[in-house]
């Protein structure tokens, strides 16, 4: 399904649009679009520049058209705000991730004891 919303330009159209259909559930094609689209809708009514219930109006706005959370809106609204873009960080390495303790070898042989021995507590492997 796809929604067409360039035609809704003020906040109160969008107040409209929220009154009249609050029971609708959309789902965006994937993450990327709903993404883009929470990004053009901030540009496009200048979110950061509105004062706070109207700020709560374009968020609810969001939600419901996007499918997306409360607080995922707010987290991408907070990323638009601070990098002027969103971007999805999934599937990406953690930028200070641990470091391995255990590599696929040891791992490997891990399993095998198990295996050999009936699974035994971690203390008695030791």
């Amino acid at each position: 399904m796809t929604l067409r919303t360039e035609r809704i330009r003020t906040l109160d159209q969008i107040r409209a649009f929220l009154e009249g259909s609050e029971a609708a559930d959309f789902e965006p094609a994937d993450r990327t679009s709903a993404s883009a689209f929470v990004r053009r809708t901030l540009v496009r009514f200048e979110y950061h520049g509105l004062h706070r219930p109207d700020k709560s109006l374009v968020k609810r706005y969001l939600e419901q058209v996007t499918g997306i959370s409360r607080v995922q809106v707010t987290r991408l609204v907070r990323q638009h705000r601070r990098t002027g873009n969103i971007r999805d960080h999934r599937g990406k390495a953690p930028a200070n991730a641990f470091p391995r303790r255990y590599t696929p070898q040891d791992a490997a042989l891990l399993a095998e004891v198990d295996e050999t021995f009936g699974q035994p507590s971690g203390p008695a492997t030791r």
